[in-house]
This record gives C-alpha cells, sequence and structure tokens, in this order.
C-alpha cells in the first residue's frame, strides 16, 4: 500500500515540475561573463520551448543606480521552436551590462 502512495506522489511530482525543467535562457557571444565592446552589434538570442511563437521582452541595463542608470528593451520574436534573436547595439559608455526577461536568469556582460 505504501509503495503505490509513493508511485503516485512521484507520478504527481513529475506532472508538476517537469514543465519547470525547461529552462529559459539569455545568450550573447561569450556567455556570460563576457566582454564585448563598446559601440559593436552583438546577437542577444533567447530560448524557451514553452514560449513558441511568442514575442519576449528582454530588458539591458547598465545596472547603475539612480540618475546614471540607464535601460533598454529589445523584443525577441521566437520561432515554433520558441528561440530567437535579435541584434543589439552596445553602448560604448557603459562598463558593463545586465540582460533579464522573459523567466530567465540574468545575463551580465562586461564593456570594453
Amino acid at each position: 500500500m505504501i509503495s503505490q502512495w509513493k508511485k503516485a506522489l512521484v507520478a504527481i511530482a513529475f506532472a508538476v515540475l517537469a514543465p519547470l525543467s525547461v529552462a529559459q535562457a539569455i545568450s550573447v557571444p561569450g556567455g556570460h561573463g563576457a566582454t564585448v565592446a563598446g559601440g559593436s552589434t552583438i546577437s542577444v538570442g533567447f530560448s524557451d520551448p514553452n514560449q513558441a511563437g511568442a514575442t519576449v521582452t528582454i530588458t539591458v541595463s547598465n545596472d547603475l543606480p539612480g540618475p546614471l542608470h540607464e535601460e533598454t528593451q529589445l523584443e525577441i520574436q521566437l520561432d515554433a521552436d520558441g528561440k530567437g534573436s535579435v541584434s543589439w547595439d552596445v553602448a560604448s559608455d557603459w562598463d558593463q551590462a545586465v540582460l533579464f526577461g522573459g523567466g530567465a536568469s540574468e545575463m551580465l556582460v562586461y564593456v570594453s
């Protein structure tokens, strides 16, 4: 009897947690912590199979406080597989950029 309860609980856990295991991801050349050249144009990608066909907004911030804070939004149209990308002109006067949105973990890049 206990064995059947354990099997049932495991089945419920998989049913509830399986959709959460598909990770949303922001991608940039070189990955998290990469250095990109200020004034260059890089490709910012996003993937999430659960959002296939949707448009995702990614915010890019210089991560500075108060009046020094700057940010821009990037709209990425995802294809049928939940993947997409857009070009971003890297601000030449930023030291770093933090990219976030779409439910993905933040992505940090340094600007040189």
